[in-house]
């Protein structure tokens, strides 16, 4: 049976696929879902309101001003996942991983959350009372840290290994510059982590020190080599970051327009 993802606002389908007979009808929104994380798919603006998503493994799902309202997410991976503007009210994310997940601007009103992991997401503007935000850089730093990052890549592409945060731990011991002469391999948040002149960051574990040097970056965390290495090369997190500030301000303006009316 096929099966589609579709746009909140155009109906458009972002995603589609063939669901296995055997699969629960409540169930072919989570398998689809992971098929089109899989493969890259654009799901921004996605509508996935009161999809059953448990256990769902979602890593580095960029799914910015999707709406997962009333959505059932418990136990679902979401690590590094990308969920600005995101209207999560009401969804139920009992024990969901979302370590390192961008939830700038999200709704979660009433969510529930018991057990989720929440270390080194990145909440700012969210709307989740009591939650406590990570520092984290802003788009220009974002920018900058990443851009040293590529120089360090693009310099030797073997530098870049995807497979491991750190090759081993004496970076800790070496400045940024020190690190590039030493032929050692780190992942892009390990380059993140050791070129970040934080004392913090680098005393930290490896993906939130990433994510709170380059919130941009977090969907790329677990992508592979090839797939990083060209996201860097192009310096795509500049249109990124600028899709995400128009998309933000789009929003806004929307909100603020229901408001009015």
């Amino acid at each position: 049976m096929l099966h589609q993802i579709k746009h909140l606002f155009s109906g458009a389908v972002l995603f589609e696929c063939e669901v296995p007979d055997e699969i629960a009808s409540g169930l072919r929104t989570r398998h689809v879902l992971e098929k089109a994380v899989g493969t890259g798919a654009d799901l921004t603006d996605a509508d996935l309101t009161g999809a059953v998503l448990r256990g769902a493994v979602l890593r580095g799902a960029d799914l910015a001003g999707a709406v997962l309202t009333d959505t059932d997410l418990t136990g679902a991976v979401l690590t590094g996942a990308v969920l600005t503007d995101a209207d999560l009210t009401g969804a139920v994310l009992r024990g969901a991983d979302l370590a390192g997940a961008v939830l700038t601007d999200a709704d979660l009103t009433g969510a529930v959350l018991t057990g989720a992991v929440l270390r080194g997401a990145v909440l700012t503007g969210a709307v989740l009372r009591g939650a406590v935000l990570g520092k984290h850089a802003t788009n220009e730093q974002s920018i900058e840290s990443l851009d040293k990052v590529r120089a360090i890549v693009m310099d030797d592409r073997a530098r870049l290994e995807m497979r491991h945060w750190h090759g081993d731990d004496a970076w800790k011991a070496r400045t940024c510059a020190e690190e590039t002469l030493c032929g050692t391999t780190h992942c892009m948040a390990g380059w993140l982590q050791v070129c970040s002149t934080d004392p913090e960051i680098r005393e930290m574990d490896t993906l939130t020190a990433g994510v709170l040097a380059a919130p941009v970056a977090a969907k790329m965390f677990f992508r592979d080599g090839e797939t990083a290495f060209k996201w860097l090369e192009s310096r795509q997190y500049v249109a990124d970051i600028a899709e995400q500030e128009r998309r933000s301000a789009e929003r806004k303006a929307r909100k603020a327009a229901e408001g009015r009316s």
